[in-house]
């Protein structure tokens, strides 16, 4: 299966066929045991800083897959509350730089008053997630403005298709495919970091609430 949809991917980045960029969701889906490092390369050498493209794809599949026995869940080594909220912080604060280029002006003032809070409650911080309010605003001006920069080539299209096919987070997708964004003002770094360290966080009104994952509990 995974040998037929490479072969597919270099005929559809050599012009040879065209297919919808949905057709390679699952492009990534085999862990790295099927997955070798080879094909790796041969999936971004159509691409522009493939080497850094590799590199951070390899540093996803070795938390999503190389963790905990290969069973999927990420299972970082122990991190405080402390250095979670330290890294939550700091992505929050990339992110913000975003905010007032935008100049949203709201949520620069939202996010500069907000206080970092560590909490067990992980439900009520997903159930925050999903609500309207500060978060949802920050992820939108945020991947608006990511969005923007990312080249119109359906080839990279159809690859940031196959990065969310694995992570489903878009956070994620930016930072893996950062090496083909035209944003020298922000990084996600921060953010994989602490996905990394199973660390979650939501913005409210007057907090930044910091959890970490069930994953990793």
């Amino acid at each position: 299966m995974m040998s037929s949809l490479l072969e597919e991917w270099r005929d559809f980045c050599e012009g040879r066929e065209d297919f919808d960029v949905s057709h390679f969701y699952t492009l990534f889906h085999a862990d790295p045991s099927v997955l070798s490092k080879d094909q790796l390369k041969e999936i971004f050498f159509y691409f522009p800083n493939s080497e850094e493209l590799l590199s951070r794809m390899a540093n996803i599949l070795e938390v999503k897959f190389l963790t905990k026995g290969g069973s999927g869940s990420r299972s970082p080594d122990v991190e405080t509350n402390d250095k979670l909220i330290s890294l939550a912080v700091d992505d929050l604060m990339q992110k913000r730089v975003i905010c007032d280029k935008q100049g949203n002006a709201e949520l620069c003032a939202i996010i500069d008053r907000a206080k970092p809070i560590y909490i067990d409650d992980v439900n009520k911080v997903h159930e925050l997630l999903q609500a309207d309010g500060p978060n949802i605003w920050l992820n939108e001006i945020v991947g608006d403005y990511i969005e923007s920069n990312v080249p119109t080539d359906k080839k990279v299209i159809a690859l940031f298709e196959a990065f969310y096919g694995l992570t489903t987070d878009y956070d994620l997708v930016w930072y893996v495919g950062m090496p083909l964004i035209n944003c020298e003002d922000i990084s996600l770094v921060n953010y994989f970091n602490l996905w990394k360290a199973g660390g979650e966080y939501v913005l409210t009104e007057d907090n930044l609430l910091v959890t970490r994952s069930t994953e990793t509990k």
